[in-house]
């Protein structure tokens, strides 16, 4: 805990009212509003050396509040704390686990520890911490880059006391990358000028997936004076929401498109003609995905667009729309807001796609609670783009469709495995988010992986990897700088590589047919596929072959009339020393229920020893 935190703490034991919105905002580096009414506020610290997460919730009411970290976004399965200050100033603070819809149990081991507590001016604030691994089967482990399900609830009253805990009268959940979140920080100024990129009431067509793609024109003071991109904001159509599956903003970047016919027209992506299709490659300037917030740039970072020195005239929105109904009718006018500074900043962004080109080459069995795909980004392709004194990223977007359990963005250095730059174990498809990044610096030569793993366990036909969201993808959108012009590096498998598991566990028909497939797109072959006989060992086979067998790199890159692909064919990076994590969890001190006092600070001896324990705390 940080010496201005522990004096926050120690303010609170001594009886100090209750602290600010304003204060817990200074002490604190992260912050979260849990619900729309901006009744319930979450205060956060991550403490990655000590293993230590560090929360103040401040809660508009007298009554009892609760948090809690949940598996699923449900209450059974719920690590839950519950907490109140009763009318004589007393504090009671637990510890508890929720095995169904009922009031959570007492923990037995008391692993969220009190801090300090308030009710102040109709305003409850608690602030309590617990290391990131327990031990404790009923507690859920903290964990970088995994996607957190918060649920909290609140009461107007007190509980009677320790056993009868009234159900609340509000609640809801709230999703998050805890490590994922830009630290507080003074928001961009009110007077930034902003853009809006949206489709003008596309009507989606009434089919299960469709990739729309439209070129729109930059404003005309963009070509002559360079801005500053600093903050992007999803403007998501309110009736049209739930078919809007994810978009990607590109920036033509060395196209002069000016007057071409195909400016504001709305049309399929793998329509569009060949002029304006190496758009598709360039720039990436703006992501967003089911469930994505705003996206604000570190104080430091900023993307330049335009200027007389650049050939910059146009952007190309891609939406991806879903609709497995095939509705008809549906209009949108969703996009994204671009918000601009005119003055530079110290860093100049670059956003690069990795991961596994997402290709029918790409299979995933059915029937599997665990099955792994791998992408990855060569050493060729960062020796020819990277700086030598390398990049620093500073964010990232993982995504994949509905069948994604886990990912892990590995980083290798001559055969070292290094550090993962991103990492989220518990995958959840309807909440998409970029995620700030601890500065991870790769290095020219330096090769990436990104691992995907898959549940297929509810499904009984085969997944492919494509464009629809019962497809299945496997990418990473990593944002650092500084800029190169590197837009793509991802990699697909051969399909010859699968000639010794066909010849292993297919009839001769079954194999001649996906043999004949694959020529083209083997998913036209799912049929066959779904017919086999997926055994453990055969599905296994499969997965070692995707993993290691020779994949085909691409690497695209330039601008303009250099811009350009190399397809390069080798073996997946080679780790020869593997990263070990720490994975040592610290077992959690056993308790009971019990009350905690607040300290009035009429008592003037505990007022002097806690300020000496503050004192002496710090050398």
């Amino acid at each position: 805990m940080n010496l201005s935190r522990t004096l926050l703490v120690a303010l609170f034991i001594i009886g100090v009212s209750g602290f600010s919105y304003d204060e817990l905002s200074r002490q604190y580096d992260c912050k979260l509003q849990l619900d729309s009414a901006g009744n319930y506020t979450m205060f956060y610290t991550i403490d990655e050396d000590d293993k230590l997460l560090s929360i103040a919730i401040h809660v508009q009411t007298t009554g009892w509040v609760g948090l809690g970290l949940s598996p699923t976004g449900q209450m059974p399965g719920s690590d839950v704390v519950i907490g109140w200050v009763d009318n004589s100033g007393a504090s009671f603070f637990q510890d508890r686990y929720a095995f169904d819809r009922t009031i959570p149990r007492y923990d037995g081991s008391q692993d969220w520890k009190f801090i300090g507590s308030s009710e102040d001016n109709g305003i409850t604030t608690f602030l309590f911490e617990r290391l990131f691994e327990t031990c404790d089967e009923g507690d859920i482990a903290i964990s970088a880059g995994d996607t957190t399900h918060l649920i909290y609830s609140y009461h107007s009253e007190d509980p009677i006391d320790n056993q009868h805990i009234s159900q609340h009268e509000f609640q809801g959940v709230k999703t998050v990358n805890l490590f994922g979140q830009l630290q507080n920080t003074a928001d961009p100024p009110a007077n930034l000028q902003y853009v809006d990129v949206v489709n003008a009431n596309v009507t989606v067509p009434s089919k299960d997936t469709t990739y729309l793609c439209t070129l729109i024109e930059l404003p005309s003071q963009f070509k002559n004076k360079t801005h500053y991109l600093v903050k992007t904001a999803a403007q998501i159509t309110p009736d049209s929401a739930r078919h809007v599956h994810h978009m990607l903003l590109y920036l033509c970047d060395g196209f002069n498109l000016t007057g071409d016919p195909a400016v504001g027209v709305s049309q399929e992506c793998n329509g569009i003609s060949q002029k304006i299709l190496p758009c598709r490659s360039s720039i990436v300037i703006a992501s967003w995905a089911v469930s994505g917030n705003d996206f604000t740039y570190p104080a430091d970072i900023a993307l330049p667009i335009g200027g007389a020195d650049k050939i910059h005239t146009h952007y190309l929105l891609e939406m991806h729309y879903d609709n497995p109904d095939k509705i008809s009718g549906i209009v949108d006018s969703s996009g994204m807001r671009l918000y601009f500074s005119d003055k530079p900043r110290q860093e100049v962004a670059g956003i690069v796609t990795l991961g596994k080109l997402a290709t029918g080459h790409m299979i995933i069995p059915p029937g599997v609670q665990r099955y792994t795909v791998r992408g990855f980004c060569a050493n060729q392709c960062t020796n020819a783009n990277f700086p030598e004194e390398g990049i620093t990223v500073f964010a990232n977007l993982l995504h994949t469709h509905t069948a994604g359990a886990e990912l892990i963005l590995r980083h290798i250095r001559n055969g070292t495995e290094l550090k993962p730059i991103d990492v989220n174990r518990n995958y959840d498809f309807n909440y998409q988010q970029i995620n700030i990044i601890p500065s991870a610096k790769i290095l020219k030569g330096d090769e990436m992986i990104l691992e995907c793993v898959y549940n297929t366990g509810h499904r009984n036909t085969t997944t492919f990897g494509g464009e629809s969201t019962s497809d299945e993808m496997c990418i990473s959108v990593l944002y650092y700088y500084p800029a190169t012009n590197l837009s793509n590096c991802l990699s697909y498998t051969i399909p010859s590589a699968y000639a010794e598991w066909m010849s292993t566990y297919l009839l001769p028909e079954q194999y001649y047919a996906i043999a004949a497939a694959a020529v083209n797109n083997i998913s036209s072959a799912r049929p066959v596929f779904d017919s086999l006989d997926w055994s453990e060992e055969n599905y296994r086979m499969l997965e070692r072959i995707g993993q290691t067998s020779e994949q085909v790199n691409v690497c695209v890159s330039g601008k303009g009339k250099n811009y350009g692909s190399t397809f390069a064919s080798s073996k997946p990076p080679l780790i020869e020393v593997p990263f070990e994590g720490e994975g040592q969890c610290v077992k959690g001190s056993n308790g009971s229920p019990s009350v905690v006092l607040v300290i009035h600070s009429s008592n003037l001896v505990m007022i002097i020893v806690m300020c000496l324990l503050t004192i002496y705390s710090f050398p």
